[in-house]
């Protein structure tokens, strides 16, 4: 089940995604798996769901949260390059930024006990403070002694384990979600991404990215598709009209990824208006 959200108001899409990821909790049994992603548009989700938990709405007790990608330096150290054109701007402490970034607007008011590193965690990229009930999830993120492709091996292992419940992506303005651009070249497992020769405004200074495959995102129950913006508007569309052909002529001649996920599931809810049915 795929659900496209168009909204020109980035704080009231926040407010009625926020609003149905906490139905679904709500309504499961058992575990609740997540994949997150970052960005503006998702962070104001996020925000909106930590709402939710403070005036005691929601309940992430039994939820693990997936983050789509990592971003690393060769090496394995979750750190920006100091030669970036933006490192200036990133202090070297920062290690694994999506997460850092989750975390700020989102994760940091649920549960901010220490636990202890599992073996995943290398002893000098292991981040303090880790909620206790996201840390097997994230453990796969962190560079297991400076080896990225043992890191990316010991999470599309740990994926294979658990289907997600609820994935949450946005479109970019090129029409992509996430580093899935270039159709032809689609990773259906976790995967290691080189982003050094990527715009730097993009890549912020990092080497890497570890990332989730598409047919990790295929795989889940529900995907929600965010967007905002009347350019993206305009992808969406042309997506959904022609997604029957199988033939997207927005950015001929390579069809953007977002099309596969339309065709890999059953079925796809476009909701214009900005509300999810």
């Amino acid at each position: 089940n795929v659900q496209f959200v168009i909204s020109k108001d980035l704080n009231q899409q926040a407010k009625r995604v926020a609003a149905f990821i906490s139905s679904r909790i709500f309504e499961s049994v058992g575990e609740y798996h997540i994949g997150l992603t970052v960005g503006a548009t998702t962070a104001c989700v996020y925000s909106e769901l930590r709402h939710l938990y403070e005036v005691g709405i929601s309940d992430f007790t039994n939820c693990h949260f997936w983050i789509f990608d990592e971003f690393f330096v060769s090496g394995g150290e979750s750190q920006p390059l100091s030669s970036s054109p933006l490192s200036s701007s990133l202090s070297s402490r920062i290690r694994s930024p999506h997460f850092r970034e989750i975390e700020k607007t989102f994760l940091s008011v649920l549960d901010s006990s220490p636990s202890s590193p599992s073996s995943s965690f290398s002893s000098s990229a292991s981040p303090p403070n880790i909620p206790s009930f996201i840390h097997s999830s994230f453990s796969h993120y962190v560079a297991n002694d400076g080896d990225l492709q043992k890191t990316t091996e010991a999470l599309k292992n740990e994926r294979k384990k658990t289907t997600l419940d609820l994935v949450v992506v946005t479109i970019s303005p090129e029409g992509n979600i996430g580093w899935l651009k270039d159709p032809a070249n689609l990773h259906q497992e976790a995967h290691l991404v080189d982003i050094s020769s990527s715009n730097p405004i993009f890549s912020k200074g990092y080497t890497h990215c570890v990332s989730l495959g598409l047919g990790d995102v295929m795989k889940a129950k529900e995907v929600i598709v965010l967007s905002v913006g009347k350019n993206k508007a305009g992808v969406v569309s042309e997506i959904v009209t022609n997604k029957k052909k199988r033939v997207c002529t927005y950015y001929s001649p390579s069809p953007p990824p977002q099309r596969y996920l339309l065709f890999g599931l059953a079925c796809c809810i476009f909701s214009p208006s900005g509300h999810i049915s």
